[in-house]
């Protein structure tokens, strides 16, 4: 009785979970694309405008 449930929450859910993962890992993709241009800045090349870090 269990597996029959979860098999059917499996079918009903699984497209979102995908989803939500997919979500997931290119956010965490885009904090360390953040993050590496963050550690890389290269302070001597700028032009003396102020700008944000991200």
């Amino acid at each position: 009785m269990i597996d029959q449930e979860l098999a059917q929450m499996w079918a009903s859910h699984h497209v979102a979970l995908g989803k939500w993962v997919r979500d997931a890992a290119h956010q965490v993709g885009d904090a360390f694309r953040v993050l590496a241009r963050v550690q890389y800045d290269r302070p001597w090349d700028r032009d003396g405008q102020p700008r944000a870090r991200h």
